[in-house]
């Protein structure tokens, strides 16, 4: 005779309360809500971070735009009125020619007195800090000769402020020039041998700004289509995950632009 035990039966599992049902059901609505809510925020502040890039780099534009213009509108002023001034100690005007590019003259030296200092300023901010450029060339600048023969810029430089430093460096030495024939007499302004080798030299520097201004310009105006460029290089995605780079990336070295 066969001894068989009988399985074991199973132990019922005890149905669930109501209670319990609802706390469940409770914690997953819950639970849905907060985690679909931090997720629906962080999408909406990711695509907020894409849109402030973009009105961030319209706006870097606009300022280094606004930077070009004010520092262009400043060095035209300033080489023009030099060279008129030049030209009229050459040619030896009548008393009213003479003092209308003397007083011409005087304006442009006012103007850049004036409103050289802000154009430093955008220049440095708003050109050259946007790609992470500082101003380490400065003290080069002071020792430059700028009628020395050689190129346009005697050293290179990332630099839109040292340019700029250099222009107003070059724009005094060309001052110290002319100075001398600016207060004299007019009978001591006739033109000598001395007073021709001045008006020469003048010249030579007028050349030399007239390239230093061009090379500026050309280097301000890159920072703008580099900046403009990064609107298409640097992808919603990027922005999205916040892997974008800080500063912009520049076009052109400064022996392009020369």
């Amino acid at each position: 005779m066969t001894d068989e035990t009988p399985p074991k039966a199973r132990t019922p599992r005890p149905a669930d309360s109501m209670m319990e049902k609802l706390t469940l059901t409770l914690f997953g609505f819950v639970l849905t809500g907060v985690v679909g809510g931090m997720l629906t925020t962080w999408i909406q502040q990711r695509g907020w971070a894409w849109q402030n890039r973009v009105s961030g780099i319209e706006k870097d534009v606009a300022n280094v735009v606004a930077a070009n213009k004010t520092t262009s509108e400043l060095i035209n002023l300033r080489w023009h009125a030099a060279y008129r001034m030049t030209r009229a100690i050459e040619r030896e005007e009548d008393e009213a020619s003479w003092r209308e590019a003397r007083a011409s003259f005087d304006q442009a030296d006012r103007e850049w007195a004036l409103h050289y200092s802000n154009a430093v300023r955008d220049v440095e901010f708003n050109v050259d800090a946007p790609f992470g450029v500082a101003s380490d060339d400065l003290a080069k600048v002071w020792t430059v000769d700028c009628v020395k023969p050689g190129g346009v810029f005697p050293f290179e430089t990332r630099s839109a402020r040292v340019l700029l430093e250099m222009v107003n460096h070059c724009h005094g030495q060309l001052k110290g020039v002319l100075d001398p024939l600016i207060v004299a007499q007019p009978e001591e302004r006739r033109m000598t041998r001395a007073n021709r080798e001045r008006i020469d030299e003048s010249y030579r520097r007028l050349d030399r700004l007239y390239k230093m201004n061009d090379v500026l310009r050309c280097v301000i105006f890159d920072r703008a289509v580099s900046i403009r460029n990064a609107q298409s290089t640097q992808s919603y995605w990027s922005a999205f995950f916040g892997v974008e780079t800080a500063t912009y990336q520049p076009g052109r070295k400064l022996s392009d632009c020369v």
